[in-house]
Parts: structure tokens; sequence; C-alpha cells
């Protein structure tokens, strides 16, 4: 049942990942990275949950720009391959920094991985110009993606993603840079007892401009921590200088 205060809203996530090139792709033509360690925060050490035998897979097509808006043609495009193709999986369009640059890309999301050449070719019949392959070593990357925002209320301030409750976020009082944001979450974890999550920060547009969130990942997330943990974050926000 929806609540009133459930949000729908397009926004983008910042975060930062070590990317290599793919593993699987040495032979493509087209330039594709991927993260190697995805949600560190939370996969901390290479560590995996009792039970679960692999991580996510997430893969980064390196792009040249295609217009002035690069990530909206990406989403058109997107929108359309999957009405013409059976192919399960997510996209999101974005950027991330590689060679002190910022590269635009296509973020993609699937339990399939047969399916990429396949889906590089789809973008490639509809316009989308892939970067030349390259090999990259493993490297810290500042990634942005954009992204369509269906969340769930769960108390004041607290929202749950409706298609994978592994995802909440949480809402902070205003912007901050990454670096102030890292510094506080590395406070917050030494000083409170929920510690194993992944983070990183969103910002979602509403009728007012945007709405700044703590996006928080755990396969165990106990959501009664939730409200504490943001009240940390508020506080401590509080206390930084910008």
């Amino acid at each position: 049942m929806e609540h009133p205060n459930d949000i729908q809203a397009y926004g983008c996530v910042t975060k930062k990942e070590t990317l290599a090139s793919y593993s699987q792709g040495e032979s493509f033509k087209e330039f594709v990275l991927e993260a190697n360690e995805p949600f560190p925060g939370y996969y901390c050490a290479g560590n995996l949950p009792f039970g679960k035998s692999c991580k996510p897979s997430y893969l980064f097509f390196i792009i040249k720009p295609a217009i002035a808006c690069t990530e909206d043609y990406i989403i058109r495009v997107t929108q359309k391959i999957k009405q013409l193709y059976k192919f399960d999986f997510d996209a999101c369009p974005g950027q991330l920094t590689l060679f002190n640059n910022l590269q635009p890309h296509i973020r993609i999301h699937t339990e399939d991985l047969s399916i990429i050449p396949d889906l590089i070719k789809a973008y490639k019949e509809n316009g989308i110009v892939f970067q030349k392959n390259k090999k990259v070593k493993p490297y810290t990357s500042m990634i942005r993606i954009k992204k369509y925002f269906d969340l769930e209320y769960i108390s004041e301030g607290v929202f749950k993603l409706r298609d994978n409750e592994f995802f909440k976020y949480i809402r902070i009082p205003k912007e901050i840079d990454w670096k102030s944001f890292e510094t506080i979450t590395m406070t917050i974890k030494n000083t409170y007892d929920f510690k194993n999550y992944d983070y990183a920060l969103s910002a979602i547009y509403q009728k007012c401009g945007f709405e700044d969130y703590v996006r928080i990942f755990s396969e165990n997330c106990d959501c009664s921590k939730l409200p504490m943990l943001r009240q940390k974050y508020v506080e401590e926000i509080g206390k930084q200088v910008f």
C-alpha cells in the first residue's frame, strides 16, 4: 500500500569504488570497466556474507559524448532496447573519473553476463559510440549515475527502495562534499553499533529542488536502527563547517 510520503522521482547517486578492465572483455573492441569490489563498505575485505556465493555484477560501458544531453539520450536508447529485446538488465547513465578526467558511461547491472556482447551491439546500433578498449589496472574512481528512484516510506526521513529492500535512503539536511561525507561516515561507524553497510550520496529532484540523502546498502539491515543512524548523520553534519 502506497504512503503519501513515498517518493517517485529522478536523481543521482555518487559513490567511490574500485574499477578495472572487464576481466571477460579482453577481446572486445569496446571499452568496458567492471567494479571489482562492489559495495566495499558492506562486502569489506573481500568477505561474503554466510551463504552468499557471489557479489552483484556491475559493468561500465565507457562511451563518447553523443549530444548535448547525453544522459537523456542514453535513457531513451535504453528504453528502446528493452522494448526490442528480452535482455534482463538495468542501465543508468552517468560520469566517472578515469585518467584524471570525467568520462561518460552507462552503468550496467545484470545477472546474465552472457548478454554483454549483444547488449553492446544493441547500443552501438542505436547510435552510442564506445571508446576504444584499453587495459586499466584497478584504481579508485568517483562514480555518478542518474537514475529513477521509487522509494517506500519507512519513517520520518527514512525510505527503502521498492524493488530491492537491501537499499535504504536516509534524508540529510543539506548537500555535503564526498570528503566530508566519508569522514562523517567513518566517525559514525566507529561510534554506533550498526557498522556493516556500504554508503553513497544521493540527490533526488523534487518540486522544491534537490533533497539530499545517504544511500545505505546492507543485506542484513535492522530497520529499527535507521532513525538513530539518520540522527547521527544530522548531528555530525551540523558540526561541519563547509
